[in-house]
């Protein structure tokens, strides 16, 4: 009863801030109009932008509805309702961050106005009746200023949506260990997560994701959880998608929330018939050149609302020699303050999507990642252990990236190379 009152007042929360988020935005829209679009013009302006809301609206409530019920079977009226919610969204989410920065920037203008204007009327007086001369360019300037957000908080999303979504980005990242026993440096490494495979990611998006992870050669790969969405495709036609992934060493995979809501032992079986060993509190000792490595996976882990806590790092590390060089897999990146209790050497997460929907704005990072996590994306040292937050290849909720989808190529080592 109290995860249930708990995910009605988060709900409420977000809602609340999408739609103020609007009303802020609308405000701002109908000061623009009244002051750069002649009067016998207004109604339609304002006409326009209440017809925006209503659809938009509509549509993002409902990508949300189907995306999570999957009452819509037809694939392509889910992924037009799914698009159009989604730019709705972004668009608001990127106008409302247009906006707060004018505003800000209007705002030291005014004050900075304001102290010169005190200042030049301390030393020489105002004459009375004297008004600064009315610009009949100011209309047309605030017109352009206006229509050019208008295209930049709609267009964007729109170039989200057809070229960044799948855009997959190759990231090579080299990681150098003090412990890292030396006949294994070059030891390779791919990790891609949050796949949400579903009615957001289909067969060949995903035979597309799996083949340039194979192209990479690695020695090994892992999947950080989320391989489904709550609605997963074909199990038959999933299976054999990941059969296709190869490596040396083989493919090693723990299970992220959706996994669970999507049922985790249909899925942990699904994996396990695909040559992927999911690592659910357990872990795999493997002999490389004579030299142990430990390949350690815990369940999900989540202490708010209603999402569980099923990680067991303990369970996990029973037969682990702790001088053997330990990896360890987990879907969520906050469990790092557990891995480094347990001195795990080098931890891979998933789970933040870096935030999915978030842009730089004047060099100002706008991404909600940062606000929620810790730990929001790429690699983080402290101390001896070492942590890399992927931030997956699929979506959620929304078909819409703005952040790139990232598959990622690591090379360890023992040291760093000498500077010559």
């Amino acid at each position: 009863m109290i995860n249930v009152l708990g995910l009605i007042i988060f709900l409420t929360i977000i809602i609340g801030l999408i739609f103020l988020m609007q009303f802020y935005i609308y405000r701002s829209y109908r000061r623009w109009f009244k002051k750069a679009i002649l009067p016998d013009r207004q109604k339609i302006w304002r006409i326009c932008g209440f017809v925006v809301l209503i659809f938009g609206n509509f549509f993002f409530l409902m990508s949300s509805f189907t995306s999570r019920s999957g009452i819509f079977n037809i694939s392509l009226i889910t992924s037009l309702i799914s698009s159009l919610g989604g730019l709705f969204f972004t668009s608001v989410l990127l106008a409302f961050c247009i906006l707060v920065l004018k505003d800000i920037l209007f705002l030291l203008i005014f004050l900075t106005n304001k102290t010169i204007k005190s200042l030049k009327g301390f030393f020489s007086p105002e004459v009375p009746g004297l008004k600064e001369p009315y610009n009949p360019s100011r209309r047309l300037f605030l017109k352009t200023c206006g229509v050019t957000t208008i295209l930049a908080a709609s267009s964007a999303p729109v170039f989200a949506l057809f070229k960044t979504t799948n855009d997959y980005e190759i990231v090579k990242s080299p990681l150098f260990f003090n412990n890292f026993p030396k006949s294994l440096n070059g030891l390779t490494i791919a990790q891609i997560s949050d796949i949400h495979a579903g009615i957001f990611m289909k067969d060949q998006q995903i035979a597309e994701i799996f083949h340039l992870v194979n192209t990479l050669h690695a020695d090994m790969i892992v999947i950080t959880g989320d391989f489904v969405d709550r609605n997963t495709l074909d199990f038959k036609a999933l299976s054999h998608a990941f059969k296709t992934l190869k490596s040396d060493l083989g493919v090693f995979g723990c299970l992220g929330n959706h996994d669970h809501y999507a049922g985790a032992e249909k899925i942990n079986n699904m994996l396990e018939n695909s040559d992927v060993f999911v690592l659910n509190n357990e872990n795999r000792t493997l002999q490389i050149n004579g030299e142990p490595l430990s390949i350690i996976g815990v369940d999900y882990f989540g202490r708010s609302m209603h999402r569980g806590d099923y990680a067991d790092l303990n369970k996990a590390m029973k037969t682990v020699n702790k001088d053997t060089f330990k990896i360890l897999l987990s879907h969520n990146p906050e469990f790092f303050s557990e891995a480094k209790k347990a001195d795990i050497d080098l931890t891979l997460a998933g789970h933040t999507h870096g935030g999915q929907i978030g842009f730089n704005v004047a060099g100002l990072n706008i991404n909600p990642a940062y606000a929620a996590y810790k730990y929001p994306k790429g690699l983080y040292i402290e101390d001896n252990n070492q942590l890399y937050v992927n931030v997956g290849v699929g979506t959620f909720a929304l078909p819409i990236r703005t952040v790139k989808p990232e598959i990622t190529l690591f090379t360890l080592s023992s040291s760093h190379p000498q500077k010559i």
